[in-house]
């Protein structure tokens, strides 16, 4: 946005100095263009292994990082359970996926616990979110979770693969306006040099 103001400040002024600006506009405008188009094509070839290789990824934190407490500052697990509170959803693609997390302590004030607290349902998402203040339906839930008190049965890639799919049309938008959007900058950029030729002769 700069370089594209100063290029114009330099069409208006007739300045050489600023217009070579534009020129450095251009070039770095069309260079976004084409990395953009290259990541969305690569994306779209390896869609397959970027979802294997990012579940993987997910899996391996759980096993090495979660801690399964609400209560908690590390970020991957802070960061799980929000996503866990706000898709109602448990795991990565199952409950099952805890079990081998070896930082969680499952020992509780009830007993053992089969699933994250996070996993239970919760009387109010919007104070977890704001405050960490965490009140489930059923406070056995952790212990003895069923259907009605919690999230056990819903894996939380296809939650948010189905959240995300609902909003595909919104997304493909978004992204095409953005693309156009520097598509136009870089011609226009184009037609200014262009309309100054003893400049660049």
């Amino acid at each position: 946005m700069v370089l594209g103001f100063i290029g114009c400040f330099g069409a208006i002024m007739q300045n050489k100095c600023v217009l070579v600006c534009m020129c450095s506009y251009a070039i770095f405008m069309l260079l976004i263009v084409i990395l953009e188009i290259a990541a969305i094509s690569i994306a779209a070839s390896f869609r397959g292994k970027i979802t294997t290789e990012m579940k993987s990824f997910l899996i391996q934190r759980i096993n090495s990082k979660y801690q399964g407490r609400v209560d908690t500052n590390e970020p991957f697990s802070l960061g799980l359970d929000f996503a866990q509170v706000y898709f109602q959803c448990c795991g990565i693609d199952s409950y099952a996926d805890f079990n081998r997390s070896s930082e969680w302590n499952r020992t509780g004030e009830q007993g053992i616990m089969k699933i994250p607290p996070a996993c239970c349902k919760l009387k109010d998402k919007d104070a977890f979110f704001k405050h960490q203040k965490y009140e489930p339906i059923n406070w056995n839930c952790p212990y003895n979770p069923t259907a009605i008190n919690s999230n056990m049965s819903k894996p939380c890639w296809k939650s948010i693969e189905d959240h995300l799919k609902s909003r595909i049309g919104v997304i493909i938008g978004i992204a095409a306006f953005i693309l156009v959007s520097e598509i136009l900058c870089v011609v226009v950029a184009g037609c200014i040099i262009r309309s100054m030729p003893k400049y660049f002769g």
